[in-house]
């Protein structure tokens, strides 16, 4: 069965490089060898080809302040960095961040953006929502995707002290569906976290 991520195959080791480089075959005929690791994180999906395909569209978006894509950029700098911000304290507040290379680059957002498959009806989603914006942390997602992994996601406050539901579960030792479905069902946030299941 091939190995397949994005429009690259893997072929095999490179024999006339370091273990970190493979031979992939693009969609379009070329070959190309890579660092594997960069193809399997999905930061490499072509040989270049999709990038140059669509440099048009990155110079074309980059400058203009009313493109949607330019307003997802501006929104996450935004939310994460700008205190006077209504979301910060949802994001900046607690740690999350855009990395260094987009913050200082707009161009580089971009050229990730349509690299990895940015789409009109698509919005940009972190894949680990307690780490920050990254080409690492990052997809495209449409809003059914988006919303369950939000939901799954969820935090809850105890005692001033925040966490997903999966960290608290881990914290406590009661199931997550558990905690979950004690939430759903009324229970205060203590109770669904700590109280002993009764056997």
């Amino acid at each position: 069965m091939e190995e397949r991520h994005g429009r690259l195959v893997c072929i095999g080791k490179d024999p006339d490089r370091d273990q970190r480089y493979y031979l992939y075959k693009c969609d379009c005929g070329n070959m190309k060898s890579i660092i594997k690791s960069n193809v399997e994180r999905g930061a490499t999906i072509s040989c270049g080809c999709y990038l140059k395909a669509n440099r048009t569209n990155v110079h074309r978006t980059y400058g203009f302040s009313h493109t949607r894509i330019d307003n997802i950029y501006k929104t996450m700098i935004a939310r994460c960095h700008h205190e006077k911000c209504k979301s910060y304290r949802n994001y900046g507040a607690k740690g999350i961040a855009v990395c260094d290379e987009w913050r200082k680059d707009k161009t580089a957002f971009f050229k990730w953006a349509f690299a990895n498959g940015y789409r009109e009806d698509l919005t940009i989603d972190r894949i680990d929502p307690t780490k920050g914006y990254s080409p690492e942390n990052c997809r495209w997602a449409d809003y059914i995707t988006q919303n369950n992994h939000r939901k799954s996601n969820r935090f809850i406050e105890i005692d001033g002290e925040s966490h997903t539901i999966a960290e608290w579960s881990r914290i406590s030792g009661i199931k997550q569906g558990t905690i979950q479905h004690r939430i759903s069902h009324g229970w205060n946030n203590r109770d669904a976290v700590y109280k002993p299941v009764e056997s």
